[in-house]
């Protein structure tokens, strides 16, 4: 997992003039305290798939930079289009007509195969039933690239809370922006009045749904691989059904190591879409899984969104899951959304969670309420305790530490590295503590439950002043 890649900046506008690589239009970077500008790939941006410098972009026109059709598309994203002498092609009508014994998929080649003694050295699957069928996250090979195309896919019990929310809420419509677990989920379901449709850059699962079920989609920059035709495809589920108001919402689990900025600038194309579709406003519940550090990022790009205390967990991560495999403190990815958690019901055999009466919501059992701070401060799993200097609650292997007037891990801590990498609370500025800012004139420290900035001088710290957020200090 990574955090937000530091100093760098992405400011989103227009993405339509961009240069363009296989993966769509390109996006442009800003280098911090910098004038360096520069295009790369919304997906791989370590520049292989590609790289160009600002100042080179400005100096030539745009039909000169990818006129080569290699650049502009780069290579097939199957490998399956490399593969035609041996494989058949068939639409899922077709997959569906056949029987079982007629289903034989190369995962090594991944393509449909009738002459399997050319992949016997090959790992495939045969006999593939009607409900398989509909469940290809079962069986695919999975994608590994943290950066766009990381595939984990979601365990029984992560899956049963996702259903009792779209239950409880009556969703009729779900928007699985890179989730092809939980499409996958409603699809070989019996009896569901629940409709999804499927964004996903992986094209492989373009075989096992009908043509208006899946779109080849990247969501880093909202671009329909296909153009015109799967955007009004997308148009037209979005829309209400016989002018009747859908209850529809989308949900997307997307690489971990995506920036948050591109991932909310999607988000508000889909939702602009679909106001568009329906001409009216109203806000898209949405349903977003990433990890619990990414928190803060979110929240300055979308303020709405809240975090719910669930642990999701997958079938496949060999960190992120249930039991004595995983991690200590459970997995650290959450969901956030912009639906009031007091909403948000969790099934009643979940005995690892319960409802905070204060706080109006479902929390971890773990997560213990501070009457102080007035909620249940735990983001990670474990059980927070108060700190009276810094007046919040901090993580359980954490100690006030005078020096950087900050709660601090009780391991390896160097006050002088520690203080390089903080962010100071009066001036926002990165490299120092409040104790040595230049705001702070008479260089005070923080003292038992005070705040050293204003005259109220308790009840909060500098943190969340509220002659902070004025920018006033004595």
């Amino acid at each position: 997992m990574t955090a937000q890649k530091k100093g760098v900046e992405i400011p989103i506008q227009s993405l339509e003039f961009n240069p363009k690589c296989r993966h769509g239009p390109t996006i442009l970077f800003s280098v911090k305290n910098s004038d360096k500008k520069y295009f790369s790939c919304s997906c791989q941006r370590d520049h292989e798939c590609f790289y160009m410098d600002f100042n080179t972009f400005s100096k030539k026109n745009l039909n000169d930079i990818c006129t080569d059709d290699n650049q502009l598309n780069g290579k097939k994203f199957n490998s399956a289009e490399n593969n035609k002498t041996e494989s058949f092609n068939v639409s899922y009508s077709e997959l569906l007509a056949l029987v079982p014994s007629q289903r034989t998929y190369c995962k090594t080649c991944e393509i449909f195969t009738k002459i399997v003694s050319a992949h016997k050295t090959h790992k495939y699957i045969e006999d593939i039933s009607d409900k398989l069928l509909k469940e290809p996250s079962l069986f695919l090979p999975q994608l590994d690239n943290d950066t766009f195309n990381a595939q984990y896919f979601f365990d029984s019990k992560t899956l049963q809370f996702i259903n009792k929310v779209f239950e409880d809420l009556k969703f009729q419509k779900i928007v699985c922006l890179g989730a092809p677990r939980l499409h996958d989920f409603f699809r070989s379901k019996e009896h569901h009045s629940v409709k999804t449709i499927l964004l996903d850059i992986d094209k492989r699962f373009k075989t096992f749904n009908y043509s208006e079920d899946f779109i080849h989609y990247n969501m880093l920059n909202h671009f329909f691989f296909d153009g015109m035709e799967d955007e009004e495809k997308l148009i037209k589920f979005l829309k209400d059904d016989d002018q009747i108001r859908s209850n529809i919402c989308l949900f997307t689990d997307p690489p971990f190591a995506a920036r948050t900025e591109l991932l909310t600038w999607t988000i508000r194309q889909i939702s602009n879409m679909y106001n568009k579709a329906n001409c009216y406003h109203k806000v898209l519940p949405i349903l977003w899984v990433f990890p619990y550090f990414n928190e803060l990022h979110i929240k300055k790009e979308m303020p709405e969104m809240e975090m719910l205390d669930f642990q999701v967990t997958y079938m496949n991560h060999k960190a992120f899951r249930e039991g004595f495999k995983g991690r200590k403190a459970g997995s650290p990815i959450r969901i956030f959304t912009n639906i009031e958690p007091k909403y948000i019901k969790y099934p009643e055999n979940f005995k690892d969670y319960r409802f905070c009466n204060s706080c109006k919501k479902f929390v971890s059992i773990s997560n213990v309420h501070c009457n102080i701070c007035k909620a249940c401060p735990s983001k990670n799993g474990s059980t927070y305790r108060h700190c009276t200097i810094c007046i919040l609650c901090v993580k359980p292997n954490y100690i006030h530490c005078p020096k950087c007037n900050r709660c601090v891990p009780k391991v390896d801590h160097d006050c002088s590295t520690y203080q390089q990498h903080q962010t100071c609370w009066l001036c926002d500025q990165k490299g120092h503590v409040e104790t040595f800012c230049r705001l702070n004139k008479n260089n005070k420290k923080g003292k038992l439950g005070k705040c050293f900035t204003c005259k109220i001088k308790k009840f909060h710290n500098v943190r969340n002043c509220p002659l902070k957020k004025m920018n006033k200090f004595n």
